[in-house]
């Protein structure tokens, strides 16, 4: 064989090799595509990806005691977040912290701890960042079957509110404009109803949606349950306040709620006076938790979400010192951290730091 032949046979081989190693690298390519499209198509129509992580990351928190309510007040800092198990083993996420990615995280990671699936009811109390910004997250991740949410003439009211407001349109969920009257009643005979005392809907032009002020727009909700009540007022102000115990003193709020019953059917009223918990209005600043307010409520036991020194002063001292005289026991997320209240069917509760 002479030397010319010798370089065709070497460089035949050498375009062998090549053309060996090009249909590898194609192959190579095809699998990581079509494992690629897999994933895109089990997170879309199987079981979203996030999720998984989420499972296998979280340690589940402790089962609800059967037929309890509990109520979680997610340490958030600055910010607000709670979720609610009802003993008829529905669930509520309301609001969601701030838009940060340790926010996020927190309540993706909380929510995955209680092993909750799906929301059946997501409430925005009002448009400020630190109350929605972590929902459009807990709705990409968890969706849920109703959403509640302040009325807005524009979506532009922050990056967050506008983040938020875009996955809720795209969601499957059944959207509505939050307001007073709505309510949520038991689907057992673990009996407890939600009712909303604040804001009006939109078709009236005296709502605080037309106020001009955000906090003045929260959702302000009583929840009752084994003979123990709850009052959450988002960032209500003390003139939201005052609207909403004007209207309980003049009976607007009573026989509501018509509830079924085998011998034909009751009418539920609230029930402001010295009730048993209070979430503190507007993180414990001062413009929230008036004197009005606390004189009829007078709550056993309240709760504040805050942040560990955080720049408002929340909670404010002059709040603290009207609190003082009401309530027996403060709860604060910047000191305690997460905060769980159990209520369960015979009227006992717990609360427990974790």
């Amino acid at each position: 064989m002479n030397k010319n032949q010798k370089i065709k046979n070497t460089n035949a081989k050498i375009k062998a090799k090549r053309k060996q190693r090009a249909l590898l690298q194609s192959l190579l390519i095809l699998f990581l595509i079509c494992i690629i499209l897999f994933v895109i198509l089990f997170d879309l129509y199987i079981y979203p990806i996030n999720k998984i992580w989420l499972k296998f990351s979280t340690p589940l928190y402790l089962v609800k005691p059967e037929d309890a309510l509990r109520i979680h007040f997610i340490d958030v800092g600055q910010g607000d977040s709670t979720i609610i198990e009802f003993p008829d083993n529905k669930n509520m996420i309301i609001d969601g912290g701030n838009d940060t990615l340790q926010v996020q995280n927190t309540v993706l990671k909380y929510t995955a701890s209680l092993g909750i699936e799906k929301f059946d009811y997501l409430i925005a109390t009002h448009s400020d960042t630190d109350h929605v910004g972590a929902l459009d997250a807990v709705l990409e991740t968890y969706g849920s079957k109703a959403i509640y949410m302040p009325y807005i003439e524009t979506a532009h009211q922050n990056a967050a509110f506008q983040s938020f407001y875009t996955m809720a349109q795209k969601s499957k969920a059944e959207v509505y404009t939050t307001q007073m009257t709505q309510s949520f009643v038991s689907s057992n005979d673990n009996f407890y109803y939600m009712l909303c005392l604040s804001p009006t809907g939109p078709d009236d032009k005296n709502s605080f949606y037309y106020a001009g002020e955000s906090n003045n727009t929260s959702a302000v909700f009583y929840l009752e349950y084994a003979n123990r009540n709850i009052l959450l007022t988002g960032d209500a102000s003390s003139k939201v306040e005052k609207y909403f115990i004007d209207l309980y003193k003049k009976g607007i709020y009573n026989n509501i709620i018509e509830y079924p019953t085998e011998n034909g059917s009751i009418t539920l009223t609230p029930r402001l006076e010295n009730i048993t918990f209070y979430k503190v209005g507007h993180h414990g600043s001062s413009s929230s938790s008036s004197d009005a307010l606390l004189q009829v409520i007078r709550p056993q036991e309240s709760f504040i979400s805050c942040g560990v020194g955080n720049s408002y002063g929340h909670p404010s001292v002059k709040t603290l010192e009207r609190l003082n005289q009401f309530t027996k026991k403060i709860h604060r997320t910047d000191i305690s951290r997460n905060i769980v209240l159990t209520i369960y069917k015979n009227g006992n509760y717990t609360v427990e730091y974790h």
